[in-house]
C-alpha cells in the first residue's frame, strides 16, 4: 500500500543493536575520545587532499573561543604540540575570533581505518561510527554539533552541503532515538549566480530536545539543567488525525496521565508541523 500526502506513519525509534570497542589492525581502539574530535574534525576541520609518507595526512582543526577542550584533544590524540594560530578577528562582533591547528597525522598512530577525511561536499559518516557502542555515536555528534550545530528554543540543527552526510547524520539521530526530519535549502537553486553550493539541514524535533541536551550536548553551549524543562516543553507535532485517534480512546487529559503518557501530548496548542512520527 503506497503512503499518500497526510497519512500517519509510526516507526520505531532506537536500536536493540548492541556494539563493543573496536580496534584496527596496530592495536588502536577507537573511543569517546577519538569519536568527539573525529566529529568535531568533520565539522570545523579539513584535511590535505594527499597523503604524506607513512600514511600521515595534514589535519587542520579550527576552533573558536571557547572550543580550548577540542585543541587539547587535538594535542593528546594527534600530538600537536604547538598553541593555535588566530587567523581572523571580527571587527564587526566582539570576541568572535577563530584558530587555526595544524598537524601531519599519522594515521596509524589514531586510528587506522577509513575515517572519511575528505573535503565538505563529499562528507559521510563512517561505517566505524555506527558499529561503535552508543556512547561512541553520541560523543561522535557531540563533535559534529559543537562545530556545525545550532540551536534556538524551536529545535536543535546541522547544516551541510553534503547530502550523504546529512542523511548519515539523521539516521544516526534515529539509530539513539531522536526524530528529526531534513530540508533542503533550495535558494542557491533558484540564484545559481550567487556561487554557492546547495546545503541541506537535519533538524532535530522538539519534543526529544531535552532528551538530546541531556544525552548529547554541547560541550560550551549547554543551558542550565534546572531551566532545561522550561527551554523545551515535551510537546510533539501532531496531525488531525492524531488528535481525533487520541480523543476517540481517552475522553480526558488525566487518563493519559494515568497511563504514563502525561508528557507525550499536549491538547492547547497546535503545532505548525504537520506531520509525525514515532
Amino acid at each position: 500500500m503506497d503512503l499518500k500526502k497526510g497519512d500517519v506513519v509510526f516507526r520505531k525509534l532506537g536500536s536493540d543493536f548492541i556494539y563493543l570497542y573496536k580496534k584496527d589492525d596496530c592495536g588502536n581502539t577507537f573511543d569517546e575520545k577519538k569519536a568527539e574530535l573525529l566529529g568535531f574534525m568533520h565539522g570545523d576541520g579539513a584535511f590535505h587532499k594527499g597523503e604524506f609518507k607513512n600514511h600521515n595526512k595534514m589535519w587542520q582543526l579550527y576552533t573558536r573561543e571557547g572550543e580550548g577542550y577540542y585543541v587539547e584533544l587535538f594535542k593528546e590524540l594527534c600530538g600537536f604540540d604547538k598553541e593555535p594560530t588566530l587567523i581572523y578577528d571580527s571587527e564587526k562582533t566582539e570576541g568572535v575570533k577563530v584558530f587555526l591547528s595544524c598537524k601531519s597525522v599519522d594515521i596509524k598512530k589514531f586510528y587506522n581505518d577509513d575515517l572519511c577525511l575528505t573535503t565538505c561536499d563529499k562528507l559521510r559518516v563512517p561505517e566505524i561510527i555506527f558499529k561503535s557502542p552508543q556512547s561512541v555515536m553520541r560523543a561522535y555528534l557531540r563533535g559534529v554539533f559543537q562545530a556545525d550545530g545550532w540551536s534556538n528554543d524551536d529545535c536543535i540543527g546541522l547544516t551541510s552541503i553534503s547530502k550523504q552526510f546529512v542523511d548519515d547524520i539523521a539516521i544516526l539521530l534515529s539509530f539513539l532515538g531522536y526524530d528529526c526530519s531534513i530540508l533542503k535549502n533550495r535558494y542557491f537553486d533558484r540564484n545559481p549566480n550567487e556561487g554557492h553550493k546547495v546545503s541541506y539541514q537535519v533538524t532535530i524535533r522538539k519534543y526529544f530536545l531535552e532528551k538530546f541536551r541531556k544525552e548529547v550536548g554541547f560541550e560550551y553551549k549547554q543551558i542550565e539543567s534546572d531551566s532545561v524543562s522550561n527551554w523545551c516543553k515535551a510537546t510533539m507535532p501532531k496531525t488531525d488525525e492524531l488528535v481525533r485517534l487520541f480523543r476517540s480512546v481517552v475522553s480526558s487529559r488525566q487518563e493519559l496521565r494515568d497511563a504514563g503518557l502525561g508528557s507525550l501530548y499536549d491538547w492547547t496548542r497546535k503545532d505548525r508541523d504537520n506531520n509525525i512520527s514515532i
